[in-house]
C-alpha cells in the first residue's frame, strides 16, 4: 500500500515547476532525507511543494551517514524569489533596493 501511495505521488506531475502566474511559485528547501550537503533553495510550484511534503511524511530515511566533504554554503532564501517564466517556476536573485 505504501509503495502504491509513493508511486502515485511521484507520478502526479512530470515537472513540478509548472505554473501559470508568479503566485503559483515559491522558494523551497524541502529535502525528505538529509544528505551530506543540503540542496539549498530552489524554485517549485506550490502544488509540487505540497506533494513533496506529503511524500516526505511517508518515506523512511536511512540513518545519518558520515560526511567527509566540504559543502558550499547555500544561497540565502531571503536573497532569492520565485517567478513564473514561460510556464515554469524559476529562481531569481532579488533586486537590491538602491
Amino acid at each position: 500500500m505504501l509503495s502504491v501511495l509513493v508511486a502515485v505521488l511521484l507520478s502526479q506531475t512530470p515537472d513540478g515547476r509548472a505554473c501559470v502566474k508568479d503566485a503559483d511559485c515559491l522558494i523551497s528547501t524541502t529535502q525528505c532525507c538529509p544528505g551530506c550537503c543540503g540542496p539549498g533553495p530552489y524554485a517549485t510550484s506550490k502544488a509540487d511543494e505540497a506533494q513533496q511534503r506529503q511524500k516526505c511524511g511517508v518515506i523512511k530515511c536511512a540513518g545519518p551517514t558520515k560526511c567527509d566533504i566540504v559543502c558550499e554554503p547555500p544561497l540565502s532564501v531571503a536573497a532569492v524569489e520565485a517567478q513564473c517564466v514561460a510556464k515554469q517556476c524559476v529562481m531569481r536573485m532579488k533586486k537590491r533596493a538602491r
